[in-house]
């Protein structure tokens, strides 16, 4: 049902190869990183990171075209990023946003004004329009890999941390929600609260990691 809703429709081209061949040495990499007598963290996180960003992105591009990355902030009229245009003043925003969430899109008006704030910084940042907003999103989108990776790092250790995260960086929802919906924020906010809370309960827990899962959770909220 997700990958129907997400316009990822069953679809067989012959380029498909290119997206197994590069799943192929992707894989690859993290078995090395499996062997490794020092699983050091930085370059197994970086490994992780680039699956979990290029696989899902072209299978996309491959199957419904380049343009398909853009469609959810270009042609959906109901997106968050159509009221980019009436922030202004985002503290302004913030204090009209009830009073004003009726005339917003569908996905304002049922929202909290985190992402419509989001892509306002975005496009203070890197300028307007779907492409910049949509290659942002995605690559904050991977955070979801290192909630998984921070929390398998705890837990079990560097392998498990390794394991953990690419099997976030395969998960079909995963890779659905990356490209492109602003779902996969609300996702990696709310995983990386989840596991900065669990790790507050250890004993022995420092203030900061508490303080760090009220943040976390806070911000998530704000999303969604």
């Amino acid at each position: 049902v997700w990958p129907l809703k997400a316009g990822v429709w069953p679809n067989w081209t012959p380029l498909i190869v290119a997206p197994a061949l590069l799943f192929g040495g992707w894989l690859v990499l993290v078995l090395r990183r499996l062997r490794c007598a020092d699983v050091r963290w930085l370059p197994s996180l970086a490994t992780l990171l680039a699956g979990a960003l290029v696989l899902p992105v072209t299978i996309k591009i491959v199957v419904r075209g380049l343009q398909s990355i853009y469609y959810t902030f270009r042609d959906n009229p109901t997106d968050y990023i159509h009221d980019v245009p009436r922030v202004g003043n985002p503290l302004r925003f913030l204090g009209e946003y009830v009073a004003i969430s009726p005339t917003l899109t569908w996905h304002n008006a049922n929202h909290p004004p985190g992402s419509v704030l989001l892509l306002w910084a975005i496009e203070q940042l890197f300028g307007a329009g779907p492409v910049p907003a949509s290659w942002v999103v995605i690559t904050l989108g991977t955070l979801n890999v290192v909630a998984a990776f921070w929390l398998g790092w705890r837990l079990g250790g560097p392998r498990l941390a390794v394991l953990a995260g690419a099997i976030v960086a395969v998960m079909p929802g995963f890779g659905v929600y990356l490209v492109t919906s602003m779902d996969t924020i609300f996702n990696a906010t709310i995983a990386l609260g989840a596991v900065a809370f669990f790790l507050a309960l250890e004993p022995g827990a420092r203030r900061r990691m508490a303080v760090g899962a009220g943040t976390l959770i806070a911000i998530g909220l704000f999303f969604t």
